[in-house]
């Protein structure tokens, strides 16, 4: 009896007179799934040294939130409210800031790394726009900083110097 080329001489119930025999798939992990927080309040909260990352943060509030030296590295904020937040030497490397409210936020010393200040479309002109107006940025690692269309980005960029 010949054997089926697939098979490697397993019985075959087909014209083959064995079994073909069986692909087995690989085991594949299940995709990684971040975890969300929408709509939460943090406002005035002591979360020194917080380390998360690739957290979603959507319509959260960090008002005056004390930051300081939190990894928060390739977190993704989508209209939140970081007025007057303390971010000095936080962790942003990564993060993305969708149409966030960043006015007098302090990131001096902060590493943002490849940070995105980008825009959420809302459909309404001006609104889902980042505004860093007054932030503090002295001292912070910009390096490979997106900041299209961000309002407040001349005058906190004229704070590094």
């Amino acid at each position: 009896m010949r054997a089926h080329p697939t098979c490697e001489n397993a019985p075959c119930p087909g014209a083959w007179g064995h079994e073909p025999r069986r692909r087995t798939e690989k085991r594949r992990d299940p995709p990684t799934r971040y975890s969300a927080l929408s709509g939460e309040d943090f406002t005035g909260q002591d979360l020194i040294s917080a380390r998360t990352s690739h957290l979603r943060f959507t319509r959260c509030t960090f008002v005056e939130a004390d930051l300081r030296q939190a990894g928060m590295d390739g977190c993704s904020f989508k209209l939140c409210d970081l007025r007057r937040a303390d971010l000095r030497g936080a962790s942003l490397r990564g993060a993305v800031l969708s149409g966030c409210d960043l006015r007098g936020a302090d990131l001096r010393g902060a590493d943002l790394t490849g940070v995105d200040f980008g825009r959420v479309n809302t459909g309404r002109p001006r609104y889902g726009l980042t505004d860093i107006t007054g932030a503090l940025l002295k001292g912070a690692i910009l390096h490979d900083v997106r900041h299209e269309e961000v309002i407040g980005w001349q005058s906190a960029a004229d704070d590094i110097a």
